[in-house]
């Protein structure tokens, strides 16, 4: 017996093992292409900046303590990841690819249509203050539109909600946290959530719906 087939065959301690192979080299594909936002926000691309800013905006004060509701985000997406890379390879199949069309779309946005949401002017006085500093230290205040925050987050929730339907209000209660947590530390402003909203949950319904169409039309007919 090949060694492709004995490990589809192993389950140690809930791991699946089936699928391994092209499930690793999917998510080394996914993590690249999730983040193109990150390579596109250090070019220095030609044309207009344009900025979304509206007076909803200017109302939304800066609320430190949303920082570790913004920071939510790396544990709920990257935790949420390897949980279904792990144990359930065949929907890692579909949220892998859910990841991969929204970081490529969010990609050619930012190139084609560059947006700007400056930084609240914050000091070093406390614990949240230098974590909000940090955050505003990773990328520079560009391609803010879509917000890869919502969209990432919403994806991994919706196909954790496939897997634990009973736990759909967390996952989407942690959406919805992370979402206007954006907001509230000035990393985004509203038309970033909205579309980075609208993106997230159109590309995962299309995709489910592909991917769920074609393995009915595999699965052989019911007598």
């Amino acid at each position: 017996m090949h060694l492709k087939e004995k490990l589809k065959k192993i389950n140690f301690r809930g791991v699946n093992f089936k699928y391994w192979k092209e499930n690793v080299l999917l998510c080394l594909i996914t993590m690249v292409l999730s983040s193109l936002m990150v390579i596109v926000n250090k070019l220095e691309l030609p044309g207009e900046i344009h900025r979304l800013e509206t007076r909803w905006d200017l109302a939304i004060p800066l609320v430190l303590p949303f920082v570790l509701a913004y920071f939510l985000y790396f544990p709920f997406v990257y935790l949420g990841w390897a949980y279904i890379f792990a144990l359930w390879p065949k929907h890692f199949r579909p949220y892998a690819i859910a990841m991969m069309v929204i970081g490529l779309i969010t990609g050619i946005v930012n190139i084609a249509y560059q947006t700007y949401a400056p930084r609240a002017v914050v000091d070093y006085t406390d614990m949240l203050a230098r974590m909000l500093i940090w955050s505003y230290n990773l990328n520079r205040p560009l391609t803010a539109l879509p917000s890869l925050h919502v969209s990432h987050s919403l994806c991994t929730a919706y196909f954790l909600s496939k897997i634990f339907p009973r736990l759909t209000w967390l996952w989407m209660s942690t959406v919805v946290l992370i979402s206007i947590s954006t907001l509230f530390v000035k990393h985004h402003y509203i038309a970033d959530v909205v579309i980075g909203g609208m993106l997230g949950a159109i590309v995962c319904l299309a995709i489910d719906v592909i991917w769920e169409g074609r393995a009915e039309s595999r699965s052989p007919a019911k007598s």
